[in-house]
This record gives C-alpha cells, structure tokens and sequence, in this order.
C-alpha cells in the first residue's frame, strides 16, 4: 500500500492532478458547446475516446509491432462489452477450442492467418474488419506476417494487434493484461497517442488512467520523462488540450 501511494504521489509530482482535472473538464465543455450536426458528420468508432497525446524531445528508435503498454486503473477494454479479434496461427480450430476449454472471455472472434488472407483480401474488405473490432490481439508467432495482411488501416485506426506470447503457461491471463491496457504506438514523427479513457468515465477515472500513463512514460518511455516535450488531451473532435510542457532549451546528449 505504501508503493503505490508514493508512486501516486510522484505521478502527481510529475502532472499535478488538478491540472489534468481542468483539462477533463474543458473537454466536457467543448463537447457539449459543439453544434449537434457538426459532430455528428465526424462521428467514427473513436468517437467517445479521450486520447493522450505524447510529443518527444527526440524521435524513439520505430518499433512497429511493440508498442509501450500502459495498465489502466479503469480500462477501457471490458470483456462481454468490447469486439476483440483474435488473429492466431493456424489451424483457428485449436484456439478456439483451447479457449473454449479454459473459459477465457474476452474474445469475441478468433481467426487464422490463411482465412484472414483469403476473406480480407481488398482494402475495402480490410477496412471493414478492422472498423468492426475494438481492439486485435495476435499469436506473437504470426505478428511478423500481419503488416501486409492487415495493411496500413490497422496503423491509421490505432488498432495494430497486440502481441500474446502462446508460451505462456496461462494464456488467459495474458489476454486479460491487454484487455487492462491500452497502447502507445511510436511513428516516424515525434508525436504518438493512446486511448486513455472515455467520456462516459468519470472525470476522476479519467484523472486517474492519465497518471497511470505519466507513470509509464517517465519509467519505460524511450529516453525516459527528459524526453517528454510535452503531453495534451483531446477527444476525436476537439482541440488538443496541454496538460504538460517542457521548457529544457537544450538538446538530449
């Protein structure tokens, strides 16, 4: 118990609380401010998500497949409630039954790489796939070959498939630690964002899964918090909102 208030306590050192509060709110206000019409012309999948927006003093070395997870105290990925694809190595049917067997939720479809290539084979098909589905979960075994099977959509829509280790002993547990997180992806560009909360949330839960993600980035961030140059909160529709700014005018070593 104490660990974990200290580590409050320094998150908080970091992006005071209140500051994210205000910028929790602002957002509320914004959205409630806009003209029905006009949003409704801008409404996608991603419509009721707040992300967090992270912009580096320096460029991290791309990862394209190993995305820096961030735990959510609230998470925004609920077994029974989210679409959750499970793209696996074939043949599906093991998975599908080992699944079955173990009574692992969360999984709403489960899909080898050779049906994935031969049923989603256009873009406009891909599209539609990864528009229907919340969150990917992939076989790590078949990551390598997803790139050109799911094509660019899967990067633009924030939605590139997290890796599970099938060696692990207890893979339900392992789906259930990517269900509790959501994913910051680094670009080629010095910003990239993640889903942290919803606006259905409350402002508290909100406050509190931005931390969660401060937390992260000054432990396990390429280049650590010296690196941050700045953090914002938006929604799809609305302007970025700063919550933190560097003002170090000089350039990492």
């Amino acid at each position: 118990m104490l660990s974990s208030t200290v580590e409050m306590v320094e998150e908080e050192e970091l992006v005071p609380r209140e500051r994210i509060l205000e910028a929790v709110q602002a957002l509320r206000a914004l959205r409630e401010k806009q003209d029905r019409k006009t949003r409704h012309s801008l409404l996608s999948e991603s419509e009721d998500f707040i992300f967090f927006i992270v912009t580096f003093r320096q460029i991290p070395e791309r990862k394209a497949w190993k995305p820096c997870p961030i735990t959510l105290p609230h998470p925004i990925y609920i077994a029974g409630e989210s679409e959750v694809c499970f793209i696996v190595k074939d043949p599906q049917r093991q998975i599908k039954d080992y699944l079955a067997e173990h009574h692992i939720e969360g999984i709403s479809k489960v899909i080898g790489v050779t049906k994935l290539r031969k049923k989603y084979s256009t873009f406009a098909l891909r599209r539609e796939l990864i528009q229907s589905y919340d969150l990917f979960l992939a076989d790590d075994r078949v990551v390598p070959m997803l790139a050109r099977a799911l094509g660019k959509e899967c990067f633009r829509k924030k939605k590139v498939p997290i890796p599970i280790n099938m060696e692990k002993k207890d893979i339900g547990r392992e789906i259930q630690k990517a269900l509790q997180r959501t994913y910051l992806f680094y670009v080629d560009g010095p910003c990239s964002s993640a889903r942290i909360g919803k606006m259905s949330f409350t402002d508290e839960a909100i406050v509190e899964n931005v931390l969660s993600g401060v937390s992260t980035l000054s432990r396990s961030s390429s280049g650590g918090w010296d690196n941050i140059q700045s953090l914002l909160l938006k929604t799809v529709d609305s302007v970025a909102l700063p919550i933190y700014q560097s003002y170090r005018k000089n350039a990492l070593p």
